[in-house]
């Protein structure tokens, strides 16, 4: 191999790590973003859930399982004591979502980001 051969793989080498760089951070960005989107949407539509389960005549540890399993169908844990029943009917549920990422989970500095919370409820309609 040439001098010159060798000094064109290395700056390919060197391209290849920095695109490969900017790849793994802009796919943990847009994983953690949609986790944040995803769970907002998906608290709300637990609530529904069990706020429809509630119309039906459910109890409230029958509302809260079926708040649980939406939940857990959707990659999402409902925070401990969250599913809360109003007086006037409103179900309201905190979801938690881990968003799944290559290297944002392993800092712990980034952890943070990579969690995404949400509280939705579902007040009785017509």
């Amino acid at each position: 191999m040439s001098h010159g051969s060798a000094s064109i793989s290395s700056w390919f080498l060197r391209v290849l790590l920095v695109v490969a760089a900017f790849g793994v951070v802009g796919s943990d960005t847009i994983a953690s973003g949609a986790a944040n989107f995803g769970v907002i949407d998906d608290a709300n539509a637990a609530a529904r859930a069990g706020r429809t389960e509630l119309t039906n005549g459910g109890t409230y540890a029958v509302v809260n399982q079926v708040v649980t399993d939406y939940a857990l169908s959707h990659g999402e844990v409902v925070v401990a004591n969250s599913t809360i029943i109003g007086a006037d009917g409103t179900v309201t549920v905190t979801l938690v979502r881990h968003a799944r990422t290559i290297f944002f989970g392993r800092i712990p500095f980034l952890r943070a980001v990579t969690i995404a919370t949400a509280t939705g409820s579902a007040s009785p309609g017509p």
